[in-house]
């Protein structure tokens, strides 16, 4: 019985990861900022319901509809071309031409660098005996970190 039991409860526990992520990193901010579309707060002093009075504000202004038009133009353009631009690469990159490798490599390149780069930069942080981090432990006569 305690089997069944433990084996319903490792995939909530893989799971919580994630979901408390997603709580505090997501669903929190969203919450809290719709809360304080009520309130005029500069977070030194204390909240001040004001009601719709900021929703007011917003649509008397010529700046905010002059920037909700700009970033509708802009995703209207946007958007389709990147999709097209993509597809075209995706299929240029399927034909048999010159230099495909090349351009395949030339392609996917720079993902491959980042991950690389950020590999090394958290190498040159916590490596056991040349990393910054232990070399600041030891400078401050504290014991290095477990490697």
């Amino acid at each position: 019985m305690k089997q069944g039991n433990k084996t319903k409860t490792i995939p909530y526990l893989m799971v919580s990861p994630y979901l408390l992520h997603l709580l505090v990193f997501v669903l929190f901010p969203v919450v809290f900022s719709l809360y304080l579309m009520f309130f005029r707060w500069n977070i030194i002093s204390p909240m001040e319901y004001i009601g719709l009075q900021n929703f007011y504000k917003l649509f008397q202004d010529r700046l905010f509809f002059r920037s909700l038009g700009n970033t509708l133009i802009f995703l209207v353009i946007h958007i389709p071309l990147q999709i097209i631009i993509a597809l075209l690469l995706a299929e240029l990159l399927n034909q048999k031409i010159k230099f495909r490798s090349f351009l395949r490599a030339s392609y996917f390149l720079p993902v491959i660098i980042s991950g690389v780069v950020v590999t090394i930069v958290w190498w040159q942080l916590y490596g056991y005996d040349t990393g910054l981090l232990n070399r600041i432990l030891i400078k401050l006569n504290l014991p290095k970190m477990a490697g």
